[in-house]
């Protein structure tokens, strides 16, 4: 199957990032490789100009007898020729080096993907168990009475919440009269009727009078009713939220028991072993791709100092005002020996100016390849920080290729971007039991009824915490606290 044909699954997409990112980083170490090769050359042809200017000082020694300039010059280009040849020696090292690591990490690469095929073969024998029993535990009569006791607490435990927050909503309007009544707010605030009233005779004797006037007794019990009465509810309802969560947890134990009758324990042990297997693999391809990573970082440098310190010697001593003095007097002189050396430099000049010219074209082209190389790895970390998780598809595995063909060119980053976020699908919820509806029977759950489709981001389904839990990508967490599964993340 193509890349092509096979970029709506999200796996297929990850590998094809990962492909394209060793391919652009391998280019970049094949752009650096130029690039000093380049800049040796220029060292080298530095170096046979300073031979023809030395050559040209030596055949005029006589003008030159106090100065030393054939000397200096000789000194230089073997300075400069040793530098080049122990860098070069320096590069030979770690490009064999960096061929090794490349194969280290295309053989960790490969073993990644398989244990990651390995994973995935045992999260679906686990997701077609968990559909088998789902499908049978309808028939089961105590997973019956368990859900519809679910379900009736549920239905109680709405109806409370519902009760208390219209009761909270509605309380500061209706006490509003009572609060207004001055002679009622006097006898609520001195807790009159209560035993924790403390006037004194006289002031009893008032007080009283005042509360037959307004009849303060039915007041007072009708006002503490509609105070206290949105918090009873609230606290009803908490205890009916209670009683759910230990009904679900009846449930819950009961389609766990259903799990491992069917034989969910094996092949919970078979993924736990696929998952130790695939993170080992990981952690050894990160492990050679930093190490790879670290070798080409050294082999390409932004700039290398002792290139620079070569060219700094030889441009140093060919720049010496005689021997700019003697090449003008050679030229003039009428003599052919005086000639043809100064031909010579013309010519070890030219080769100089072109090998210049040729370095700072490598030079773009080794940026360039570090741009591009540089955008793929940041591509992947865009994939990595995404919620694909395994059984979910891309829409448009056509715009997808585009997108990540653009990648080799530098147009692709920002599209892949777009297209990643923009035409993948989540995978569907697995079967679980039907929930039994408050009015019609039962009913079909999806996301919420204790499905769990766990991804990186920790999403899950609402309302229920055990019993099946499948669904996700590789890599992620599982949890045993009720015999459920829970994949995640990705590979």
């Amino acid at each position: 199957m193509s890349w092509q044909t096979s970029l709506d699954d999200p796996r297929a997409v990850r590998a094809a990032i990962d492909e394209r990112r060793r391919d652009l980083a391998s280019r970049a170490s094949e752009a650096a490789a130029r690039a000093d090769a380049a800049e040796a050359a220029l060292a080298t042809a530095r170096a046979s100009e300073a031979r023809a200017h030395a050559a040209l000082a030596r055949h005029r020694l006589q003008a030159l007898a106090d100065d030393g300039a054939a000397a200096a010059l000789d000194r230089a280009e073997r300075d400069a020729l040793a530098i080049v040849e122990r860098r070069q020696a320096v590069l030979d090292d770690l490009r064999a080096r960096i061929a090794d690591l490349e194969a280290v990490e295309r053989a960790a690469a490969a073993t990644r993907d398989a244990r990651a095929e390995a994973l995935a073969a045992a999260q679906d024998a686990i997701e077609a168990l968990e559909a088998r029993v789902a499908a049978a535990l309808p028939e089961d009569t105590r997973w019956r009475e368990a859900d519809a006791a679910l379900a009736a607490l549920e239905e109680q435990r709405d109806a409370a919440r519902i009760k208390a927050d219209r009761a909270q909503a509605e309380r500061e309007e209706k006490r509003a009269p009572y609060d207004a009544d001055p002679l009622f707010a006097y006898l609520w605030a001195r807790g009159f009727g209560t035993s924790a009233y403390e006037g004194s005779a006289f002031a009893r004797f008032g007080d009283e009078k005042v509360a037959n006037l307004i009849g303060y007794d039915a007041l007072r019990v009708d006002y503490a009713m509609l105070t206290a009465l949105p918090d009873r509810l609230a606290a009803h309802a908490e205890r009916l939220d209670a009683d759910v969560v230990d009904a679900q947890a009846r449930l819950d134990a009961i389609e766990d028991e259903a799990l491992r009758a069917a034989g969910r324990e094996p092949l919970d042990e078979a993924a736990d072993a696929a998952e130790a297997a695939l993170a080992e693999a990981q952690a050894a391809l990160d492990e050679a791709s930093r190490a790879l990573a670290d070798a080409r970082a050294q082999a390409a440098p932004e700039s290398d100092p002792e290139l620079a310190r070569a060219l700094s010697i030889l441009s140093e001593a060919i720049a010496r005002d005689d021997l700019r003095r003697l090449e003008a007097d050679a030229a003039r002189t009428p003599s052919p020996e005086d000639d043809a050396l100064v031909r010579e430099i013309a010519t070890a000049r030219d080769a100089v100016a072109r090998a210049e010219n040729g370095v700072a074209e490598i030079r773009d082209a080794r940026t360039r390849a570090r741009s591009l190389a540089e955008e793929a790895e940041e591509a992947l970390r865009i994939y990595d920080r995404g919620d694909y998780a395994r059984g979910g598809r891309f829409e448009d595995p056509r715009r997808m290729a585009g997108a990540l063909d653009g990648l080799l060119v530098g147009a692709g980053l920002r599209v892949l971007e777009e297209v990643l976020r923009s035409t993948y699908r989540a995978p569907p919820p697995p079967p679980r039991p039907p929930r039994r509806s408050r009015s019609t029977g039962f009913e079909w759950s999806s996301g919420g009824g204790g499905i769990r489709i766990g991804t990186g981001s920790g999403r899950s389904g609402a309302g229920r915490s055990g019993g099946f839990r499948t669904g996700g990508g590789f890599g992620g967490s599982r949890g045993r606290g009720s015999g459920g599964f829970r994949t995640g993340g990705k590979f």
